[in-house]
């Protein structure tokens, strides 16, 4: 995920007390300038398949509840300096506003989150993420920012969270379901197309002095 450079330095304070030295050097770095590709993936939610695939262990899929973030921010120093990294950029996607995060729990600690955005968020999406996210259609949802922590990783909880995810999504009356997947991120553009999303389109992103965008 990606911040606005007004994002980038209201955070900033957070940022440099989460991440080791290094780890913040090489964040600023990569928002100086920076070129990378995503597929832009989409899912009719009528094929959604009747029920989801198997989980093993944890709990339902469940809003993340604010006391939630401790329990995230005590998991930070534990993790690789890249884990660390998304981990801190979705707690900061959480607290800029998007509140419909949905988590997977294992012995009351979370073990796995994932985002719906839908049309009536439209105008925080403009204001954080403007050039980054196409505006989405009354009909449609954007599923976003999924991270399992490293500890429970290969139990298919990514694949369990989606369709949960999206069966949340269609009883709601959505139709349509999007998402955006970096090129080089294997296992979840496996784990999307698996499940039944196809690559809509590819688009360059581009990011120069901490702001992002791509041409959609």
């Amino acid at each position: 995920m990606t911040r606005t450079f007004p994002d980038i330095l209201r955070a900033f304070p957070e940022v440099s007390q989460s991440l080791c030295p290094g780890d913040l050097l090489r964040l600023i770095l990569r928002n100086v300038a920076f070129v990378s590709h995503y597929y832009i993936l989409r899912y009719p939610l009528r094929r959604l398949p009747p029920g989801p695939p198997a989980k093993l262990g944890g709990s339902g899929v469940e809003l993340l509840q604010p006391d939630d973030l401790a329990d995230l921010y005590r998991q930070l120093p534990s993790l690789r300096s890249e884990d660390r990294r998304e981990l801190l950029s979705r707690i900061l996607f959480f607290k800029s506003g998007f509140r419909n995060c949905y988590a997977i729990k294992v012995n009351a600690s979370v073990a796995y989150i994932q985002w719906i955005i839908h049309p009536s968020e439209n105008d925080l999406l403009l204001a954080h993420h403007k050039h980054r996210f196409l505006p989405l259609a009354p009909t449609e949802v954007m599923i976003e920012n999924a991270f399992t922590s490293p500890a429970y990783r290969g139990r298919g909880f990514m694949p369990f969270g989606s369709w949960e995810l999206l069966h949340t999504a269609r009883e709601q009356g959505y139709s349509q379901a999007i998402t955006y997947v970096r090129k080089d991120r294997i296992i979840a553009l496996n784990s999307f197309l698996h499940s039944g999303f196809r690559i809509s389109r590819l688009v360059r992103e581009y990011k120069f002095l901490g702001t992002a965008w791509r041409n959609l």
